[in-house]
């Protein structure tokens, strides 16, 4: 075997390291991002249901129907 095929067979081997390294960081921060924004939805849904929210009335609520024949 020729020193170049094997420097080669080395190259590939940790290019897919790399890429096994960076696919892994990339999912790792991915997820940390979703736990992070689950657990700032919920915390807002919290304060949300803690506050009494009285919603506007509906500017046309029973004045009118729509009808097509």
């Amino acid at each position: 075997m020729k020193v170049s095929d094997l420097a080669a067979v080395q190259l590939t081997d940790m290019k897919q390291t790399l890429s096994m390294n960076l696919l892994k960081s990339a999912h790792a921060t991915a997820s940390a991002q979703a736990i992070t924004m689950l657990e700032d939805f919920q915390q807002l849904q919290r304060e949300v249901g803690q506050r009494t929210i009285n919603p506007s009335p509906h500017p046309y609520s029973g004045q009118h129907v729509d009808l097509r024949a």
